[in-house]
């Protein structure tokens, strides 16, 4: 019947904050400060990834899940091999809720990103993300900053 409970996961020690779906699993993020790995297809648990600190959204790009936790840093994994590939090196920013991605394009592929994070401090912040050594400086536009 449409509507019914059919199965919970369970393996988290604190809230689930975010959750996305890459390649052919289900990764979950947490304030225990891991995310955790199932599939798809037979709701098993893959594997967890311990962050070390509360993760508090994720995104998924194609193969990747981006991750940002309550301190500030974000992180790319491999969605093929679940193994981190890539690491902001400095604080993005404090009081962060959620991250948005978008791709920056260069004649149709992808060389970067810019990361869509709102936080607690009333402001939505767009950062750049180098994953590529092709990433050109974008010029965003003025933009009010409410006052």
């Amino acid at each position: 019947d449409s509507g019914t409970h059919k199965l919970s996961l369970f393996g988290h020690d604190r809230k689930v904050n975010s959750m996305r779906i890459c390649e052919e699993n289900v990764w979950s993020a947490s304030s225990d400060g891991t995310m955790r790995i199932w599939t798809i297809s037979s709701y098993e648990f893959v594997k967890q990834v311990d962050v070390k600190a509360p993760v508090l959204s994720i995104e998924s790009e194609k193969s990747s899940i981006w991750g940002i936790s309550h301190t500030g840093k974000l992180n790319m994994w491999d969605g093929r091999s679940l193994t981190m590939v890539h690491e902001v090196s400095r604080r993005v920013q404090n009081g962060i809720i959620s991250i948005t991605l978008l791709p920056v394009l260069d004649n149709g592929k992808v060389i970067g990103h810019n990361a869509w994070v709102t936080s607690s401090d009333k402001i939505v912040s767009i950062w750049k993300i180098i994953t590529s050594n092709a990433y050109k400086e974008m010029q965003l536009p003025p933009t009010d900053n409410g006052s």
